[in-house]
């Protein structure tokens, strides 16, 4: 049986990464008397990074690991409490079990070596289809939309994993800009990213993924709009800007049609049957 403190964190970790938690369970994990209730902790399991003071002795109860970049988390779990953590995880999966969940996989060109959280290309495009997300799973409460990175996992051959995630998702995003071939352009108060090449490797995904019958939607900066080969014309395409402005540090983007994204994400829905 795994180390009960890393067994969460695992959990955790994944929890956050397929956004299997909502604001209202997170808020309940951040209070001190629900983490006392429900796992017999001296504290609360999530501590909101703003909030961590580190002179404070309960510095040693928490990892060091952000989570979800905002959190920290309490680790001097007791392996009595195990069963009380489970108990709170079975409850989850099942509220999630009676939902219809939408499995959304995201192919792009990442950039070697950086992780989720430093890839500013991710980040931009992650809170882009959050939004979403988040505008579908209000207006249906039924329905559960998971959104992951398009990534082999580490040791397994990586053509084979990624068919395997191919096929296993609901719907494939593929934005084709190859994020090495990148520049800058100013546009006003805004500083725009351009690109010159499509990705490769998103190429042959896109390509995987329309071989075993899938409906994928392309993305595609406006600076390679021109260059859009005719193949894949047919699909879904949204295009979009990639853009900083002189307040802020983080990459925003800009779709020509996010209505048209969130009824294609509504109506594939319907199509799946996990709509009535």
């Amino acid at each position: 049986m795994k180390q009960l403190n890393i067994y969460i964190k695992e959990i955790l970790y994944k929890l956050f990464a397929d956004e299997l938690l909502d604001a209202n369970q997170i808020k309940q994990l951040c209070d001190k008397k629900y983490s006392e209730d429900t796992f017999g902790l001296d504290g609360p399991f999530l501590k909101i990074k703003d909030e961590y003071i580190k002179s404070s002795p309960e510095d040693a109860n928490y990892w060091e690991d952000v989570f979800d970049g905002k959190y920290y988390a309490y680790k001097n779990w007791k392996e009595s409490q195990r069963s009380n953590f489970d108990q709170w995880l079975d409850s989850l999966y099942s509220k999630i079990g009676t939902s219809s969940i939408l499995k959304i996989s995201v192919g792009y060109g990442w950039k070697e070596y950086s992780s989720a959280k430093a890839d500013i290309y991710w980040q931009s495009l992650r809170r882009y289809l959050k939004k979403i997300k988040e505008s579908v799973e209000k207006s249906l409460p039924n329905v559960r939309i998971e959104i992951s990175r398009l990534r082999a996992s580490h040791g397994d051959f990586v053509y084979s994993d990624i068919v395997r995630k191919i096929d296993d998702s609901d719907m494939l995003i593929f934005d084709v800009a190859d994020v090495r071939t990148s520049d800058e352009e100013i546009d006003g108060d805004k500083t725009v990213k351009t690109y010159c090449n499509f990705n490769p490797n998103v190429m042959f995904e896109l390509g995987m993924a329309i071989a075993i019958g899938k409906k994928p939607i392309v993305m595609c900066p406006t600076s390679l709009k021109g260059k859009i080969p005719s193949d894949i014309s047919n699909y879904m395409l949204t295009y979009y800007d990639l853009f900083k402005t002189k307040e802020s540090m983080m990459y925003e983007r800009s779709f020509e049609d996010r209505c048209g994204l969130t009824s294609l994400l509504v109506n594939r829905l319907r199509a799946m049957g996990k709509l009535k």
